[in-house]
């Protein structure tokens, strides 16, 4: 169902990489929806990538609060933050997490259908 999603992994090659995925975007409470994102790596003890955020759905506009932190290539952790309202039908204001959301959770969708 749109608005729900649920989604775990793990990524073994020997000697190589052991790395644990999970996301999921699952209502919490009337008009509350929670985001999250979680990849680890087993050999590094650390986590590479996780996204937690809130969302919330009042009908004629949507707030999205998320923040991301990611272990960069060169091994760099890097933080966003992402905080957004969404008039339906005229426009939103602030710093669009819409991008990562799709690109970290297999699955999600914006909660009041207007992407």
């Amino acid at each position: 169902a749109a608005g729900k999603t649920l989604n775990v992994g793990f990524r073994y090659a020997r000697d190589l990489y052991r790395v644990f995925d999970a996301s999921a975007q699952w209502p919490i409470a009337y008009n509350w929806y929670a985001v999250a994102h979680v990849q680890y790596d087993f050999d590094a003890k650390q986590a590479l990538d996780q996204l937690y955020g809130l969302e919330y759905n009042a009908g004629c506009w949507v707030a999205r609060f998320v923040q991301q932190s990611k272990i960069s290539s060169t091994g760099e952790s890097v933080r966003r933050t992402f905080v957004q309202i969404e008039l339906n039908d005229f426009g939103r204001i602030g710093s669009n997490p819409l991008g990562v959301l799709k690109e970290s959770i297999f699955g999600y969708t914006p909660i009041n259908n207007g992407e």
